[in-house]
């Protein structure tokens, strides 16, 4: 027997009818072609309702991080970390140099920020000094930058004070 007859053998055996696999085609792929289309229903239900979905993850993000921000500013923000910010944010206003007060509201949030986060009935006395002092200092910076000319300082100056005492 030549080698080409033994595997045309073997073909045969391995692709006969006689074997002991009866089942019909939908008998042998019936799980794989129910899991493939429970697949394309769920990715078909995934697009149609791909808006809602997106809006919900954006919100639970959104949420996600107005809480990690008010943990910062709530339980990791010391009362050292301002008393430093605000002597900093102080002395850059008394040197009157424009270009150090212009960088003042970025850092003034922060602080107000921490005041806004630790207010309440169980509010330290540092925090209600500390609104006391950036009171003082917002009004010092405003009238500073009113005689500078900056109108544009003057309302960012003007809107920290008011979120701060909200």
């Amino acid at each position: 027997m030549t080698e080409l007859e033994k595997i045309y053998i073997s073909s045969q055996r391995m692709f006969s009818e006689d074997g002991e696999d009866k089942r019909t085609f939908w008998q042998k792929h019936k799980g794989k072609i129910l899991a493939g289309a429970a697949l394309a229903a769920a990715g078909g239900a995934g697009y149609y309702y791909r808006d809602p979905i997106k809006k919900k993850a954006g919100e639970l993000y959104d949420a996600a991080g107005d809480l990690a921000e008010k943990a910062y500013y709530k339980y990791w923000m010391s009362e050292e970390d301002v008393k430093k910010e605000l002597e900093e944010i102080w002395s850059s206003v008394k040197s009157l140099n424009l270009d150090a007060i212009k960088t003042i509201p970025g850092r003034v949030e922060r602080i107000v920020k921490f005041c806004v986060y630790n207010a309440g009935d169980g509010q330290p006395a540092y925090v209600q000094e500390t609104k006391k002092n950036l009171s003082e200092l917002l009004k010092y910076a405003k009238e500073v930058v009113y005689m500078a000319g900056q109108s544009d300082l003057y309302k960012k100056f003007n809107d920290l004070l008011d979120k701060l005492k909200a």
